[in-house]
């Protein structure tokens, strides 16, 4: 389960990364707005991550019944 809070790390990280690479070409929005959606381009990521995550742990749990 490790590998989906590393994945979501990752995630958020390259969102921010990308926000930061993109923020001089942002034109004419104004900076709060293009702050606000680098917010939520990361929680996005994040929150996709871990909804991936629980949903392999559910199914690994109930569906494949792997679990000893």
């Amino acid at each position: 389960m490790i590998f989906f809070v590393l994945l979501g790390i990752f995630g958020g990280l390259c969102a921010l990364g990308y926000s930061a690479m993109k923020f001089k070409n942002r034109g004419s929005t104004k900076l709060s707005v293009y702050l606000i959606h680098t917010r939520v381009a990361a929680q996005g990521a994040v929150v996709t991550a871990m909804t991936i995550g629980a949903i392999y742990q559910m199914l690994d749990e109930f569906v494949w019944n792997k679990k000893k």
